[in-house]
């Protein structure tokens, strides 16, 4: 697994996930929850074809002579015999090794591609359409050194193909499909053990047990709200960046670009939201527009919503 600490380390967040300086919690998943289904779900086929020739070998050694059969025939009968239930073995497998170790690890994900945090597709992916945020962390931070036992850090790797039931799980848990490879993932996995159990506000709106670290105040180097978090949230996340506590940490506002499409970060404290004055102006100039191409009385009807 690669070591290497990358240049910037980067975690997209939703806007439920607003409380994260009030409340400095940094919230580990489970596997079982993330979207790829290939997560954590190595391919049983070796194991299973491996399993099914031992098998075979053991009631071969003790077959009686009268049967008069070879190795190859009896082999070839066995797995005809014993076809559905390897079938579903090599279909379970994968269910029941990401469920199990899911009970045992937390992990959190980060992007260590410069360029991710200008990315429409994660922001739109991983902040619900740019309504949340992201957070830049240290990537020298000493949460990110670990011993490998009971905890890892590390560059996930993208191969081909799903990796082998063999592999183990430290290897297993930083492996995606090739379709991941532009995010540059890193990925910190720790015990549950050395975490604190605690229950979240799920988007859905059930509540579920997760498990969790104190978010040292050093760990964060800036902050960037989404071009289309709401105001509320937005003060929300400001307003607990005004103590000494987090005076290091620089927020900024994913702008627009006026002519590409792009966001652009800018420092907080130069942006400027286009005021209500203005953006009344113009909503009566497009109106005028709008009554002369669809007539007045049928914008009014769309208007009210009829």
């Amino acid at each position: 697994m690669n070591q290497l600490k990358p240049d910037k380390l980067f975690r997209f967040f939703p806007p439920e996930a607003s409380d994260l300086f009030s409340s400095k919690k940094l919230w580990f998943s489970s596997f079982t929850n993330f979207n790829d289904p290939f997560e954590l779900m190595p391919n049983f086929e070796k194991l299973v074809q491996t399993r099914i020739t031992e098998a075979a070998k053991k009631e071969f050694a003790f077959l009686k002579s009268s049967q008069n059969v070879g190795w190859l025939e009896f082999l070839r009968r066995y797995k005809e015999e014993t076809v559905e239930l390897n079938k579903e073995y090599i279909d379970c497998g994968p269910e029941v090794f990401k469920k199990r170790w899911s009970e045992l690890f937390g992990v959190i994900c980060f992007v260590a591609n410069p360029q991710g945090l200008k990315n429409l597709s994660m922001w739109g992916h991983y902040t619900k359409g740019h309504s949340g945020f992201v957070v830049e962390f240290d990537p020298s931070h000493k949460l990110f050194q670990v011993d490998g036992k009971f905890e890892l850090f590390g560059k996930v790797d993208y191969p081909p193909q799903r990796p082998a039931y063999d592999l183990g799980f430290e290897k297993v848990a930083m492996l995606k499909g090739e379709e991941w490879k532009n995010e540059e993932e890193y990925r910190l996995i720790k015990a549950v053990t050395n975490l604190q159990p605690g229950e979240r506000l799920w988007n859905d709106g059930t509540v579920k047990k997760q498990w969790y670290l104190d978010l040292p105040t050093d760990l964060v180097l800036r902050v960037y709200f989404g071009c289309k978090m709401l105001d509320s949230k937005r003060d929300e996340m400001i307003k607990p960046l005004a103590l000494a506590e987090w005076k290091k940490v620089e927020p900024f506002v994913m702008q627009i670009h006026r002519t590409d499409y792009e966001i652009d970060p800018i420092p907080l404290k130069e942006w400027r939201p286009t005021s209500a004055k203005v953006k009344e102006r113009i909503e009566k100039e497009w109106d005028a527009s709008l009554a002369k191409y669809v007539g007045e009385s049928e914008l009014q009807w769309i208007k009210k919503g009829r």
